[in-house]
């Protein structure tokens, strides 16, 4: 694997890294893979990409040391034999980002894998959608999504909540719970 790729992998895995098995594993390949790029080609790699390494590498020690977690349920009883659906928190297999399915798509043009008659919309952070097939998929729990009440962008684990009425606070508009003042009906 070129250097270029390699570098783009560590980055994507500590972008979105929590701390899964299949995270930690790809974050031990991909290193191993650098060492033994350097080792052979030293020459490939500048004073940028050693810096661009290590700020991956501390950013995913400091999580793995910190245990920090995502208020998901990771309690789901044998999710290999279910197919995703809204809610569940997904980890893809090839690009490593952690996102939320908040649906599916039937628009071809955008799916990933030729061969899929329907893939799933992933959001990740920042109202960043991926369009992913099942196959490249895992299933690591399940979260609480929403929309927000007042421009009903999503909401859900990626955000942050408030400290006073513990709803999650809308990237788009600022809007928590105490803003509301609609009926609980």
């Amino acid at each position: 694997m070129s250097k270029e790729n390699l570098l783009k992998d560590l980055r994507n895995l500590g972008e979105y890294f929590i701390g899964l098995e299949e995270q930690n594993e790809i974050y031990e390949k991909t290193l191993k893979e650098l060492r033994e790029l350097f080792s052979k080609k030293p020459e490939l790699f500048e004073d940028k990409d050693f810096g661009e390494i290590n700020r991956c590498k501390n950013k995913i020690e400091l999580i793995k040391v910190n245990k920090k977690k995502k208020e998901f349920n990771f309690a789901r009883e044998t999710p290999e034999d279910k197919s995703p659906k809204k809610g569940d928190v997904v980890f893809h297999k090839k690009r490593f980002f952690v996102g939320v399915i908040d649906g599916k798509t039937s628009m071809e043009n955008l799916f990933e894998e030729e061969d899929s008659q329907k893939e799933f919309r992933v959001r990740r952070v920042l109202k960043k959608v991926e369009i992913a097939a099942e196959k490249n998929l895992i299933i690591i729990g399940e979260c609480y999504t929403n929309h927000c009440y007042k421009c009903r962008s999503f909401i859900g684990i990626f955000l942050e909540k408030c400290s006073a009425c513990s709803w999650f606070i809308c990237e788009n508009c600022g809007s928590c719970g105490c803003q509301y003042r609609g009926s609980w009906r």
